[in-house]
């Protein structure tokens, strides 16, 4: 058994990582493999949708994951929702309440922005996360508002298609068919 060690040369920023493996032996038989790591420090972490869409008239909700990188629990992060129209000028500023996150865990947060009065349009919302006495972490979102598309998918979901109700309908007529073949055997 040979064993061969790598050193990483590469970026120490915490995150996750893929480690692809490739290995050649026995004259050319080849086999890959994958591994996941992920790399610990002072980071929190804002998953998010890149851009969401709501319908005019609406109350906008964002859905987001915030990830503890570092094997200690992190107290008192706090942050902000900055909302920006398509010119750049600040409509509105929102506060997220504090909160902690325990090391290398994950909180999820449901944050809620009253977007009724706001014209249709493009506008950009920066999420700003503040921890560790001067740490922070951002991530920015476009949000559609006016977009008829959330609520045509929500229609079309509702409605079955008539080859469906048909299909449907076949299949039932096929499986009563053969349950009556079934019972007419199963008493002879």
């Amino acid at each position: 058994m040979k064993i061969v060690e790598l050193k990483w040369g590469g970026s120490t920023i915490p995150g996750r990582y893929s480690i692809l493996a490739s290995l050649t032996y026995d004259e050319g038989v080849e086999t890959t493999g994958t591994v996941e790591i992920k790399i610990g420090g002072e980071h929190v972490d804002i998953i998010a949708e890149d851009s969401m869409q709501v319908a005019l008239d609406d109350i906008s909700k964002f859905i987001l994951t915030v990830e503890n990188f570092w094997s200690e629990e992190i107290e008192d992060v706090s942050g902000r929702i900055v909302i920006q129209d398509s010119t750049g000028k600040i409509i509105e500023q929102l506060s997220i309440d504090s909160f902690d996150l325990k090391a290398l865990g994950t909180k999820n947060l449901n944050l809620f922005w009253d977007s009724r009065d706001a014209s249709a349009g493009e506008y950009l919302v920066t999420v700003v996360l503040d921890y560790l006495d001067g740490k922070v972490s951002t991530k920015k979102i476009t949000l559609s508002i006016g977009a008829v598309s959330a609520v045509a998918e929500k229609s079309s979901l509702d409605a079955p298609s008539q080859e469906l109700v048909a299909t449907l309908s076949l299949l039932l007529i096929v499986l009563v068919i053969l349950t009556i073949i079934y019972v007419a055997v199963r008493k002879k």
